[in-house]
Order: C-alpha cells, then sequence, then structure tokens
C-alpha cells in the first residue's frame, strides 16, 4: 500500500517552471551539438537515462545537484562559471556570517510573497 501522505502537490511558479524548460532546451542542445547519445551523457555524468530524460524535459522532480551535473558535464557555464561562481560564493559567505544565524517564526498570518 503507497503513503499518499508522503506526496506533496508542489506549485511551482512561471519563472521556476521557464528556468527548468530552458536549462533542459540548452542541456539537449549542448548534447546534440556534441553528438552525444542520451546514454552517453548519462554515463558520463554519472547518471541514469531516465534522469537525463528528466533534466532535458525540463522536470522538477530531478534532484538540484543532478541537473547541475548534467550541465557541466554537456558544458554549460552556471552562474558564469568557475571563477565567478567561487568569487561570489566568497561573497555571500562573508555576507551570511554578518547576519543572525537563527531567524524567529513571524506572527502567525498569512504569508505575503508579493515582493
Amino acid at each position: 500500500m503507497k503513503d499518499n501522505a508522503s506526496k506533496v502537490t508542489r506549485h511551482l511558479s512561471r519563472s521556476t517552471k521557464a528556468a527548468l524548460q530552458l536549462l533542459g532546451a540548452e542541456v539537449s542542445v549542448m548534447r546534440k551539438q556534441k553528438g552525444w547519445s542520451e546514454q552517453e551523457l548519462a554515463t558520463r555524468a554519472g547518471v541514469s537515462r531516465a534522469s537525463l530524460r528528466a533534466v532535458e524535459k525540463g522536470e522538477a522532480t530531478v534532484q538540484v545537484g543532478i541537473a547541475f551535473e548534467v550541465a557541466i558535464t554537456v558544458g554549460l557555464s552556471l552562474f558564469g562559471g568557475e571563477d565567478a561562481m567561487a568569487r561570489q560564493w566568497q561573497h555571500e559567505t562573508e555576507r551570511l556570517a554578518l547576519l543572525p544565524q537563527r531567524m524567529r517564526a513571524r506572527s502567525a498570518g498569512q504569508v505575503n510573497d508579493d515582493f
């Protein structure tokens, strides 16, 4: 018997859906430009062919680490490339050091996502 309580319906924003579809399309284009089959890229990235297909379709069920590994394996530059990513990570680490480690829960009320 399946436990349906563990399944949660997620509602993604249009921007999130568009980003997933864009990443998938870019992976697919790069793979085809390299002349790689789905299986070849999946093997190179260390993922299953089904996971690769899910990335290329822009499915939200794929783990972000798998999606990033596939993208990097095929040659996509994420976050401006390794150097830019390292600089940005350092910057964000410094910013986090200045912020409180814990945040108190706001009073119970309706969440306002309009920003």
